[in-house]
């Protein structure tokens, strides 16, 4: 099966600084939107130090008639991505605006048994260098060794290459598939 963009209109962001709302424009396909972070709280801080994250909760497309009359809980099934599934990240900043580092996480979740509550937790899955580019940056993220299933995923961009520790991005794409 081809890979497919796992972040599609149904995605939700959620972002550390600048506004949620804006961090939407990441996955709505558009070249002319984009997300900014804050930028330092002190003009005397080292951009490099600025921290900032992007949480994205994978939905399935809430449009389809192949999720009509799902539970919740069954539609949070069908969005899930096996993390040994997860082939490529593609990342569009602002030239100027450039993360220096990225870690890509994913809740993953736990197989339970019956009658246990689900278990969850962080898994670092990759650790990418971007340029200080305004060009489309694909990054191949390595076989998981964890045999297991998220939707939620989360970004951390460190440093900036901007002098106040601002971030901006035009678009995130995460290829993989879904079975």
């Amino acid at each position: 099966m081809p890979a497919v963009n796992l972040f599609g209109k149904g995605t939700l962001v959620k972002a550390s600084s600048g506004l949620s709302r804006e961090a939407y424009a990441l996955v709505d396909g558009s070249p002319e939107t984009s997300w900014t972070s804050a930028g330092s709280p002190s003009s005397e801080a080292d951009p490099s130090s600025a921290r900032h994250s992007l949480t994205f909760t994978l939905r399935s497309d809430v449009d389809t008639d192949d999720n009509e009359g799902l539970s919740d809980a069954e539609e949070d099934e069908t969005a899930a991505v096996q993390l040994q599934k997860l082939e490529s990240l593609v990342l569009t900043f602002q030239g100027g605006y450039s993360a220096l580092g990225v870690l890509l996480l994913a809740k993953a979740q736990a197989p339970v048994g019956v009658g246990e509550e689900e278990r969850s937790s962080w898994h670092q899955l990759a650790e990418f260098w971007p340029e200080d580019s305004n060009a489309r940056q694909e990054f191949l993220i390595p076989p998981s060794k964890h045999n297991s299933s998220a939707r939620i995923l989360r970004l951390l961009l460190n440093g900036s290459a901007d002098g106040f520790g601002r971030i901006t991005l035009y678009g995130v794409e995460l290829y993989g598939s879904r079975t």
